[in-house]
């Protein structure tokens, strides 16, 4: 018996780590990378404060949006620095460095319509969409979606342009094109994907490209959970894409459409951490990298507050109140329960979705089991509604809570029973998942070769051992 023990004790030690492996990461491993991060932070570039003196820097900006999207590092000075930053250098900024600073002040509470942001953007956006780089599209409509602002009066454009601009950048693929008709950008495609949220429920044209875009990214999901953009995967487009799955209600845990063996982008995600607690930019880099770190740890915000039930990364208005919560929790029970031919309820909750204000039915994540139930017998859905109609200047609040500790916000994880739903239905097909073009790291090698050979080592001498027993017993 003691020899069959240690034969078992040794198979267990040797698939251990391949099983370990394949146990995909979850809103605890993203809460304390994000910790990591925040002290990575600390000893790298310095204290919030510091952050604020520094407002207009890239890295620093968005850091800052990701400590006020957390709600573990607020600082309420950022907003005037932002400010003032941006009136001493209105004349030279670019266009995305007005969209970043737009959005990240008023991720910390900033009124960026009183400070004459928003005009800016749109005025440098001018009327001809057609020229614009597909990026500034997009943040264009982040920045304006995120407190449901009005497009600014002397614009040339609205939400509807901007949307159908960006619609028209896309290739047969399902990917979306930034520089060249030619070249599929997987990191442009999944920020269109996060912009376009909003949208998703209200337009069936929106919704249709929407869904090849998420078709597209999920063939670009290598077997280790990285994301490819131009032949390679990045920590910065694998952050992408698990900012445009929460976005639209889709936990990039656990959806299969994203999920190779086990592993999800998530663990694709959490793969570039250093040891110091920053991000590396991929295989190849020597330690951490300040952009693909902040754009991890807004990653890992956007995950923790899809799985808290809150709002979404770019959401920055005041978290729903509870009954508006509640309604919309109901609703989407009541539509999972929702049979074919039941078309006395189907308007029934036709009709209770549409009381909902158009810029909250975003929310309902299976909104399209209800308009396929219209649609299969003919019933009008009245709840479609233009983008422009979602403005409704509530504005931008800094959170409160902190997304990274349940124990505060209480953890939704959503099951089965209660519907576990994506508000886009799987693609009818998709292209096979790349191959994976990351191996283990040598350190993991080396383990692996240890415990490999502590596995066979032990598996010999039990052999030996059990034929001297068999001699000595005369068999």
């Amino acid at each position: 018996m003691r020899r069959l023990t240690s034969l078992l004790i040794a198979v267990l030690i040797f698939v251990t780590p391949f099983s370990a492996s394949a146990q995909s990461a979850g809103y605890q491993d993203a809460s304390r990378a994000a910790e990591e991060i925040h002290i990575w932070q600390l000893e790298t570039i310095g204290t919030n404060e510091q952050l604020s003196a520094r407002a207009g820097e890239n890295v620093c900006d968005w850091l800052v949006f990701s400590n006020a999207r957390s709600g573990a590092g607020q600082n309420g000075d950022y907003p005037a620095a932002a400010f003032r930053y941006f009136e001493e250098n209105k004349g030279s900024l670019s266009l995305p460095d007005a969209e970043r600073l737009s959005v990240c002040a008023a991720s910390a509470g900033g009124d960026i319509i009183s400070a004459g942001m928003l005009d800016d953007v749109f005025s440098r956006l001018g009327e001809d969409t057609s020229s614009a780089l597909i990026n500034h599209l997009i943040f264009a409509l982040l920045a304006l979606d995120s407190g449901r602002y009005s497009v600014p009066e002397s614009s040339k454009v609205g939400r509807e342009e901007i949307v159908n601009e960006i619609l028209s950048r896309q290739l047969d693929s399902g990917a979306l094109w930034m520089l060249n008709e030619k070249t599929s950008e997987t990191d442009v495609t999944a920020m269109a994907v996060t912009a376009l949220s909003p949208y998703v429920n209200g337009s069936p044209e929106v919704r249709s490209s929407v869904l090849k875009m998420v078709g597209y990214i999920a063939s670009c999901v290598t077997d280790d959970g990285t994301v490819v953009n131009w032949g390679a995967p990045s920590c910065e487009t694998t952050a992408q894409t698990i900012v445009a799955l929460c976005s639209l209600g889709i936990d990039p845990a656990t959806d299969e459409r994203f999920v190779r063996g086990g592993i999800s982008p998530l663990d694709g995600l959490l793969s570039y951490k250093q040891p110091d607690g920053g991000f590396a930019h991929n295989e190849q880099s020597s330690g951490s990298d300040p952009y693909a770190t902040a754009q991890a740890y807004y990653a890992l915000c956007a995950f923790a507050r899809f799985k808290s039930g809150l709002r979404t990364l770019f959401d920055l208005r005041t978290e729903q109140p509870s009954d508006l919560r509640r309604s919309v929790d109901s609703l989407e029970r009541d539509i999972a329960a929702l049979e074919t031919q039941d078309t006395a309820s189907a308007s029934k909750l036709l009709s209770d979705y549409a009381s909902l204000p158009s810029g909250e039915r975003m929310y309902v994540r299976n909104a399209a089991v209800l308009f396929d139930v219209l649609d299969a017998n003919g019933i009008e859905n009245t709840s479609l509604y233009s983008p422009d109609s979602i403005a409704s200047d509530e504005g931008a609040a800094a959170c409160t809570a902190n997304v990274f500790d349940n124990t505060a916000n209480g953890e939704q994880t959503i099951t089965a029973a209660d519907g576990n739903y994506s508000r886009l239905d799987p693609p009818s097909s998709t292209s096979p998942a790349t191959s994976s073009a990351r191996g283990h790291s040598p350190a993991e090698i080396v383990i692996l070769l240890l415990i490999a050979a502590a596995a066979a080592g032990a598996i010999v001498f039990n052999h030996t051992v059990l034929k001297k027993s068999l001699r000595n017993n005369g068999r």
